[in-house]
């Protein structure tokens, strides 16, 4: 006969049983997924920057016994910031539980569970992490020319507000994963283009950095919720220039780069300026065949801060040789705040590195940054084999030494401000700059046919009207053209098919609401 307390106590044995037992069966549907989801999957997806998806069991079960591999050395997700040192928002690193998860559903057949379980499948737009973008600018479809050196070359495309923005998030997506090495981003006020165009100056000499994108990048997004609003302002007439580096071996490959950009809604108030800067770096870099380096800089270069600032990221850059890279800033009383310090430095894998809380550099400060590199064979990322000299310089076998930071004048309270909780993906801010859509006509004078070219922001009607000089409309195009550059032709005719005499005529060309309108002469 069994009593009330042995029934209990058995009962509960047998619940711990089970419970413990379905701890150690994880299956994907319910324990795997969240975890792929939450920490894996915005690079594996499709069109994703990593070689395979994980979005379906399918998927994670051909890969299981890499992922297990994998999670387990630490390798992925790739995360290069050493969090012993400090911790940032948004850290694509497994907890121990995670790890173990993992490892069992591996070790127990990777079971899949009940389907119904599963999260929502999360939703990745063409390759990009972002939702629909309040402006896209493609570049002009560019075929690489790098043989046997790497090439940098820079776009310029204009924006043609009427007025100052501010930007909420912005996202490089390239055109071609393959020869994509990195992208830096600025603003340009004083370019004068009207159409996206090749950069052959590539002066940079008036422009304001907005950001960088390197392989393993994510979206630079700035705080953007609740009574906190931060943003990267764009002057009105700015165009954005974009330094693209194809590495040498790349020619003869096309690409088609975009950049994704969202704002704040014309009237949002109260949006503090963010600016971005490489405060940190060194040239003069010289690393002899097999040998190992260090190398040291400071900002200011002698004195010290003048001004109390609030830092929220840091992006360290080194090259193929680079090993170990350390930012920090030693404050008024001698205290050192830490930024960011990475023990492996892995070329392929940079980002801007936000910080959990924002950080407060008061007065009197000065930033610090020691690089270590290794120029021997023991480095598997050396370039050369045997090793040589290796420089300074913009190629990918150069080095360089840099370390740029996202930062403000400070306010009270700033360094109470988590950034966790307001690095919010953004969504379209449904406005369309009535200002942003401008005509370009070529070639003017014509003598057969005319191009209007233009971009689009997002895809519409477009609606073509020619008048002759007494106002008299004599032909009307209408077509509807998908988003970004995007060209009609006249051919000179009327409506009826008449071939126009030669003279002035004028042009109107809108959609959505926006319009632009100018003179074209014919003469045959």
């Amino acid at each position: 006969m069994i009593t009330k307390n042995k029934f209990f106590i058995s009962t509960i044995a047998t619940i711990s049983h089970l419970t413990i037992s379905f701890a150690q069966n994880p299956n994907w549907a319910k324990d795997v997924a969240p975890v792929l989801y939450n920490k894996c999957t915005g690079c594996h997806h499709a069109n994703g920057i990593a070689p395979f998806s994980l979005i379906t069991y399918s998927d994670a079960q051909i890969h299981a016994s890499s992922i297990q591999a994998d999670v387990q050395s630490g390798k992925m997700p790739p995360w290069p910031p050493d969090t012993a040192y400090r911790h940032y928002a948004h850290e694509r690193v497994l907890s121990p539980q995670e790890i173990n998860t993992i490892v069992t559903w591996v070790n127990n057949g990777s079971l899949q569970g009940n389907p119904s379980l599963a999260p929502p499948i999360p939703v990745y737009n063409n390759g990009s992490f972002l939702d629909t973008p309040d402006l896209k600018l493609t570049i002009p479809q560019y075929t690489s020319v790098a043989t046997t050196y790497d090439k940098y070359q820079c776009f310029s495309l204009p924006t043609n507000f009427s007025q100052d923005r501010f930007i909420k998030a912005i996202e490089i997506v390239p055109g071609n994963k393959q020869i994509v090495h990195h992208v830096v981003f600025f603003s340009d006020t004083a370019s004068t283009v009207t159409v996206p165009t090749m950069d052959t100056s590539c002066d940079l000499s008036t422009t304001k950095l907005l950001g960088v994108y390197v392989p393993g990048a994510t979206p630079t997004i700035f705080p953007n919720s609740g009574n906190v609003k931060m943003g990267m302002r764009l002057k009105a007439g700015a165009a954005i220039k974009l330094q693209i580096h194809y590495p040498k071996g790349s020619a003869g490959i096309q690409d088609s780069t975009s950049i994704h950009i969202f704002f704040y809604p014309v009237n949002t108030t109260g949006i503090r300026e963010i600016y971005s800067d490489f405060l940190l770096g060194k040239w003069g870099l010289a690393f002899p065949p097999d040998s190992v380096k260090s190398y040291q800089t400071q900002y200011p270069s002698t004195g010290t801060i003048q001004s109390n600032y609030s830092f929220l990221g840091v992006f360290p850059h080194m090259h193929l040789i680079g090993k170990e890279i350390e930012s920090y800033a030693v404050g008024p009383l001698n205290d050192t705040t830490r930024f960011v310090k990475i023990n492996n430095w892995d070329f392929h894998w940079q980002d801007f590195y936000n910080f959990k809380k924002i950080i407060k550099v008061p007065v009197g400060s000065t930033l610090h940054a020691t690089a270590m590199y290794d120029n021997t064979v023991n480095n598997p990322n050396n370039p050369y084999n045997p090793p040589q000299w290796v420089y300074d310089g913009e190629q990918t076998t150069d080095e360089m030494f840099l370390v740029a930071f996202q930062f403000l004048p400070y306010q009270t309270g700033d360094e109470n401000i988590v950034l966790d909780s307001l690095l919010n993906p953004p969504v379209s801010s449904g406005e369309i700059p009535l200002s942003n859509f401008v005509c370009y006509a070529f070639p003017n004078p014509f003598s057969q046919q005319i191009f209007f070219q233009f971009y689009m922001v997002r895809t519409d009607i477009v609606y073509l009207d020619i008048y002759d000089i007494f106002g008299k409309r004599i032909r009307v195009i209408q077509e509807k053209h998908l988003s970004g550059v995007q060209q009609i032709t006249w051919d000179g005719k009327d409506e009826n098919g008449s071939a126009t005499s030669s003279g002035i005529y004028f042009y109107k060309l809108e959609t959505g609401g926006r319009g632009s309108s100018g003179k074209i002469v014919l003469r045959k």
